[in-house]
Formats: structure tokens, C-alpha cells, sequence
């Protein structure tokens, strides 16, 4: 029997270069991506598609003009009559960046650098928690990637809050890691700073369904690495610095808690709470990324669906990564248990997204303590699966490159394992010929045509006479991606080093097409804020406010006020949207059907009312009196009849009406703003009650002759959280001082000896 050749093993030199040549291509591939979403900021422009341009920009921009303009940034009477913004959170206004963005920058500058500046730190720091974990740099270069752009993070490039909040995730995770485990005392007092102000960063930044889902793996990245924390007490250290760290954001937090009590999330339902749950036929996506409509699958029973919330598909690596990890399996050595364990994170992340269809998410939604948070959209556990997947492909990259510098060959008979994916992309492809030979078949309209991938790519690369790509099924394209992925894999096992290459250009290409090309510069193309305000046409004269049923508020950046508008946390109202109500909000145009029409007698926005009429019942009062004569209230009033009164608004800025009132008897001042406990009326220093007229507006009892009623925003929840911040800076001052002062003393012998980093 002939012996086997000899392995001849790469020389010193060659593998070095070879390495470089990948860092640098990575780099490339890093660049590009970085580029293609910051070049519109060097024009002033900034991509508009969904939230970006319907609740982003018209919020920022009230945030940027009260700014300029020296006003109050805590209350917008753009919205809804008149809301609590900064309690909504989005806007994330008391966070110091934030704040010197929009002070000091052009709108269209300050708003652009808002979207790029996560992706910017999330990569970053992507990349240093991976050096942490001792990968080589292009290991690090390529989890990056994957985690910054090949997935759940760069679908959701149109919340920025969300994003913002994801963007601390990695450094969270590697300052967490250095608190338990660091034996440097400096490093690790270092370590509870950037921890304790990052948690305040995330808290300031004001989303805290993703504070949540960033604490969650916080938490799972911390118990995994259980063996290597230094002794018991480490443990304690984080709290302290991530609970100093909540107390700093108080100023955020309170008035987001204040706001959520004013609207129907303070008391969501189950059906709520499942909203936007993931249909187990979206699990296709990961081997056959084009063969849905839109690449999702919703059956509408549990909240609509949408791209960016079902998108499950990271890459055909990412699919293919755990089968090449099963191969590998006891080639991995120490990093067995860690892999291990953040494949089985990943895989409950993945039944939690399921929501309702994976009954799991139902029973976790009603723990003590979660129920209460009133999140939706259990999609969004996909986050998670896809941070597990990038965690994975790192590690499987590195391993790949170990398998190239020794030399080693697998065995073509081991590589079966990445049959399966390929053999569940073909049975996709037949499942879909299938339907669509059965016209009758009801499922085809949930699949998609071939104009709505295939085509496009190929007509993109050979032309657009390639008549050849209507032939081919859009579920083709995913055994094209699974039979590539899996050749440069064999072709790697096999000791071809330009395979890996590939798979950075295949991952690279993907990001490229799939991502950028589909999802966001064909999504509209980058726009200033004038060309924003100019695609909404024609509106009205800006006389009171104005009815705008459409799901944006862009005539906001025009100056408008409107009587509803596009926020995340919606204030609760007790009156209908009818004409009624619209002409007690003082709105003078509404948009209908069939084009703009004038609202009939709108009520002015500051009157006197010698009549009252109280009643619990308000909805049903309301419709029953003459409000232009006839105040509704629901707690009775001292109210002596006469004659009206007169009411002279003299200032109205955001947070700050005067009133100038002469009034014949005592008689009820009603100001169509929006009724809030934090408004104060005050007349010669003398504070009046403030109550509730005709349920969702502001009224105060004003006694005769003339008067000026000066109305104040003065939220209790933001003084209050304002603080706490302070006294929060001041306690975690002392702390971290006294930690660095107190150097615990060295003990010869390690508490966890076998204390190891994963």
C-alpha cells in the first residue's frame, strides 16, 4: 500500500502575507460599506426611508429649532395637540452628544451623523470585543462585518434609537468582561468608569426595549464566562456600576416612565405583547433568501409584518456555519464550551422571535418583571440569534484560517454536514415549483416573482437583454448562495487558500446587494431636508392646527402643528378623532380624501366659558352640549355666569403660553393644549389649578377683571430625574475614586484557580 505525500506546509512568509492580504481586503470590504452609508452627510443629505423621515427627522428637527431657538425642548406642541416629548424617549435629548450635535451642527449635518455614528461605534467595537476574545484581526474584522451589517443591525437602519442603543453593546460587553475577570487593579477600576457611563449613554439615548435586549446578553456573555471570574465579589462591582449607571439616565428614564402612563402601553394587552411574531415558515429565509414575497411570510393574525422586523437571513456563511462547526468539532479545543453554549442562546433567541407560534415567548412575557416592561414585537429576538451567528462565524473563521496555516486537509467523507443546508435549499426550491404548478394554491401569493430578485441581479450583471433570467425561480438564488458557500468551504478544507477569499467577497457581495443595494439605496435616495418637505406637496395656510392622517409628520419640519403625528409611545385620548374633537383642537384644515377641506367652526385656542357642565362620562357629554358656549369638565368648578369673557394669547412657545384674560365674573379659561400634570398655571406668582376640559385638553378657573396667566411645562418626572442623575454623578464620583484608593490586597492563591479565559 502506497504511503501518503507529504504535507509540504506553507512557508513563514507566505502565510504572513497571505493573512495581510486578508486583513487588508477586509478592511477594504469594512470601508466600502462605512462609505456607502456616510456619503450622503458630505452633500447635507441623510436616507429618508420609513421612521427616518416619517418620525425621526420632523422629532429631531423640534429638537434642533428648540435648541436654536432657545426654547424648551421637554414639551412639542407639534404632536397631538401638544406631548411630552422628551419623555417619548426617541429623541434621546438629554444625552450629551446628542446635544452638541444638534446645538452646534446644521440639521441636515447633525441628523446624517446621528445614522452613521452607531454603525461607526458598532463596528468598532464589534471588532475590539472579538480582539478581547484573542482572535486574530481578520477573524475580528470578519465578526464584525457579520454583526454590524449582514443582518438584524443594518435592516434596521431606520431606527435610531434601536441602533443607538445596540452601538454600546460590544463595548458593554468587553468593559463587563474586564470588571469580572481583570486581576489589574487600574484595568479593572477603568473598566467600572466605562461600564457605569456607557449604561448611562444607553439610558439617556432612550429606547429601553433595547437597553433590555443589550442587558439580556450582557447577562448571558457574563455567566458564560463564569470560570474566569477573578472571586465572587466581581459580580457585585457590575451591578454597582450598571445600577450608578441607570441612576444617571434618571433624567431620561423618569419622564419615559411618566410618558408611558399616559398612554395605552401602560397597560398592554397579551395580544399586544405578541404583536409582530415571527411565522415559522420564515425559517425558509435561511436557506432560500428570495423565495418569499418581500422575503417574509405574515399571516396578520399577530401584527402586521414588515422586511426589516421578519428578516431572518444573515448570509449564506452564517447558515452555514454551525454544520462546518460540527466538522471541526474536536479540532476546537478550549473554545468547545463558550461555542457551545452561545448556539444554544442563539437557538432559544430564535424560538423566542417565533412569539406566538413558538410558545415559549407567551409564558417568558409573563415573568415578573418583563410583563410589565410592555414590549412587542418578539421578532426582534432575532437580534440575538443573529449576535450568537456572528459570534460563531468569527470563531469558524478563525478556525479556517488555523486549518490553512497548518496545512491540515479534511476528509471529503467528514464534510457531510454541510450537505444538509444545501439539501434544505433544494427541497425550498422543489416546495415552490411545487405551488406555483398549482395556480389555485393560496400560498402563492406569499411567494416571490422572479421580478423581485432574481432578474434584477442578473440583468445588474449581464445586461439587461438577459432574457435567459426569466426562466430561473427567485428560490434558485438560494442554492446559487448555499452551493457557493459550501464550495469555498470544501475548497478551504481542502487547503485551497484562495477560498477564503471568496468567502469574504461572497459575504461582501451579499452585504453589497442584499443589503445595501435592495434595502436601503433602493429604498429612495438620500434627500436634504427641503427636498423632505418639498415631496408632501401642496399643504394649506398654517392657521391653528392640522389634521394629518397619514403615518408621518413631516409638515413638523414646515412649522405645523399637528392634532396627531408619527411618535412611538402615542398619548391616550378620550375623545374621538371626529369633527368635534378636531374643532376643540382648534384645527383648521384636515386632509380627507379628497384633498384638503377647512374644519367648520374651530373653537380658538385660549377661550372664557361662563357655562360648565361636569360629567365623568366626558365622550358622551362633549357631544350633547354646545361646546362653543359650554365647558365639559369632571370635577365641578366654581364657575359664576355671565358674559364671556375675553382671551389674548401673548406668548406661545413650546412649554410657555401667556394668556391675557378679562373676564365680568370667575369664569373657565380652556387652552386646546394637551392636558398634562406637568403643566403649572400661574397668575401674579399664585398658582391655579390645572384640570382636565373636555377630557384631553387644559382649562384653569380665572377670576374676573384682567388677568395674565402665565402656563409653565414643569414635569415633576424631569425635575426630579434631574436629580437623581446629579445626585447619581456625585455617589458613582465617590465610588469610583474610593475603588481606586482601596486597592484590595494581592492573595497568593487564586479564589477560582482554574479560572480560564473562554
Amino acid at each position: 500500500m502506497a504511503k501518503p505525500a507529504p504535507q509540504t506546509l506553507p512557508s513563514a512568509s507566505q502565510t504572513a502575507l497571505f493573512e495581510r492580504n486578508l486583513t487588508w481586503l477586509l478592511m477594504a470590504a469594512s470601508a466600502i460599506i462605512l462609505l456607502v452609508l456616510a456619503w450622503p452627510i458630505f452633500s447635507g443629505r441623510f436616507y429618508t426611508y420609513d421612521d427616518l423621515q416619517n418620525s425621526n427627522l420632523p422629532m429631531d428637527y423640534s429638537y434642533w429649532k428648540a435648541l436654536h431657538d432657545g426654547d424648551s425642548f421637554l414639551w412639542s406642541p407639534q404632536y397631538y395637540c401638544g406631548a411630552y416629548i422628551h419623555g417619548e424617549g426617541e429623541g434621546g435629548m438629554c444625552h450629551p452628544l446628542h446635544w452638541l450635535q444638534y446645538r452646534l451642527l446644521p440639521m441636515g449635518t447633525a441628523f446624517g451623523l446621528d445614522f452613521l455614528l452607531s454603525y461607526v461605534a458598532l463596528f468598532f467595537g464589534t471588532f475590539f470585543f472579538f480582539r478581547h476574545l484573542k482572535l486574530e484581526k481578520s477573524a475580528s474584522l470578519f465578526g464584525a462585518i457579520i454583526f454590524s451589517f449582514a443582518g438584524f443591525n443594518l435592516w434596521h437602519y431606520m431606527h435610531l434609537a434601536p441602533m443607538a442603543a445596540i452601538a454600546h453593546l460590544p463595548w458593554l460587553l468587553v468593559s463587563n468582561d474586564k470588571i469580572l475577570c481583570s486581576t489589574d487593579h487600574k484595568q479593572r477600576v477603568r473598566a467600572q468608569l466605562v461600564s457605569l457611563l456607557l449604561t448611562a449613554s444607553q439610558c439617556l439615548r432612550g429606547h429601553p426595549q433595547f437597553m433590555w435586549f443589550c442587558i439580556i446578553a450582557e447577562c448571558a456573555f457574563a455567566l458564560v464566562r463564569v470560570r474566569s471570574w477573578v472571586n465572587w465579589r466581581r459580580p457585585f462591582l457590575l451591578f454597582t456600576a450598571k445600577g450608578l449607571g441607570l441612576v444617571i439616565g434618571a433624567i431620561q428614564f423618569l419622564p419615559q416612565l411618566d410618558m408611558v402612563s399616559t398612554t395605552n402601553r401602560s397597560d398592554s394587552s397579551f395580544d399586544f405583547r405578541m404583536s409582530f411574531s415571527m411565522h415559522p415558515l420564515n425559517l425558509t429565509q435561511l436557506v432560500s433568501p428570495l423565495a418569499l414575497l418581500d422575503r417574509y411570510y405574515s399571516d396578520w393574525r399577530w401584527g402586521n409584518g414588515n422586511t426589516h422586523e421578519m428578516g431572518l437571513y444573515a448570509g449564506a456563511f452564517c447558515t452555514l456555519v454551525i454544520p462546518w462547526l460540527v466538522i471541526r468539532w474536536k479540532k476546537l479545543g478550549k473554545e468547545k464550551p463558550f461555542l457551545l453554549i452561545t448556539c444554544l442562546l442563539g437557538l432559544f433567541a430564535l424560538v423566542l422571535s417565533l412569539g406566538k407560534y413558538g410558545h415559549v415567548y407567551p409564558v417568558f412575557s409573563q415573568l415578573p418583571g418583563i410583563k410589565s416592561l410592555a414590549f412587542r414585537a418578539p421578532t426582534r429576538f432575532i437580534f440575538h440569534f443573529h449576535l450568537a451567528l456572528a459570534i460563531l462565524s468569527a470563531f469558524a473563521f478563525a478556525d479556517l484560517l488555523k486549518l490553512l496555516r497548518e496545512g491540515g486537509k479534511a476528509t471529503v467523507k467528514s464534510l457531510w454536514p454541510l450537505a444538509i443546508p444545501l439539501a434544505l435549499s433544494l427541497g425550498t426550491y422543489f416546495w415552490v415549483m411545487q405551488v406555483r404548478g398549482e395556480p389555485g394554491n393560496p400560498m402563492n401569493a406569499n411567494l416571490a416573482t422572479v421580478d423581485n430578485g432574481l432578474t434584477a441581479v442578473v440583468q445588474d450583471v449581464f445586461g439587461q437583454d438577459s432574457t435567459w433570467a426569466s426562466h430561473l425561480n427567485p428560490a434558485s438564488i438560494g442554492m446559487l448562495l448555499i452551493a457557493v458557500g459550501v464550495i469555498l468551504l470544501v475548497m478551504v478544507a481542502r487547503g485551497k487558500r484562495v477560498a477564503l477569499y471568496g468567502i469574504v467577497l461572497l459575504v461582501f457581495v451579499e452585504i453589497a446587494v442584499w443589503g445595501l443595494r435592495d434595502h436601503i439605496i433602493r429604498r429612495g435616495p438620500p434627500k436634504s431636508v427641503q427636498e423632505v418637505v418639498a415631496s408632501i406637496g401642496q399643504l394649506p395656510p398654517k392657521e391653528g392646527r392640522l389634521f394629518w392622517p397619514l403615518a408621518n409628520s413631516i409638515p413638523v419640519v414646515e412649522g405645523y402643528r399637528l392634532t396627531i403625528g408619527n411618535i412611538g409611545l402615542i398619548p391616550a385620548k378620550k375623545l374621538p378623532v371626529d369633527i368635534t374633537s378636531l374643532r376643540l383642537a382648534d384645527a383648521r384644515y384636515a386632509l380627507m380624501q379628497n384633498g384638503w377641506g377647512q374644519v367648520p367652526q374651530p373653537m380658538p385656542r385660549a377661550r372664557l366659558l361662563s357655562q360648565v357642565v361636569v360629567s365623568e362620562n366626558v365622550t358622551q357629554a362633549v357631544q350633547q352640549v354646545n361646546i362653543a358656549t359650554t365647558g365639559v369638565v369632571e370635577k365641578s368648578v366654581d364657575v359664576v355666569p355671565g358674559e364671556p369673557g375675553k382671551a389674548q394669547i401673548t406668548t406661545d412657545r413650546p412649554g410657555r403660553i401667556d394668556i391675557k384674560t378679562t373676564a365680568p365674573t370667575r369664569q373657565l379659561l380652556v387652552l386646546s393644549e394637551s392636558y398634562h400634570t406637568g403643566w403649572k398655571a400661574r397668575v401674579d406668582g399664585k398658582e391655579l389649578p390645572v384640570i382636565r376640559a373636555y377630557g384631553d385638553f387644559m382649562g384653569a378657573v380665572v377670576d374676573p377683571g384682567e388677568k395674565t396667566v402665565e402656563w409653565r411645562f414643569e414635569p415633576e418626572s424631569f425635575y426630579r430625574g434631574a436629580k437623581i442623575t446629579l445626585a447619581g454623578l456625585a455617589v458613582a464620583s465617590l465610588w469610583l475614586v474610593a475603588c481606586w484608593l482601596l486597592k484590595p490586597k494581592q492573595s497568593p492563591t487564586p479564589v477560582m484557580p482554574d479560572a480560564k479565559a473562554v
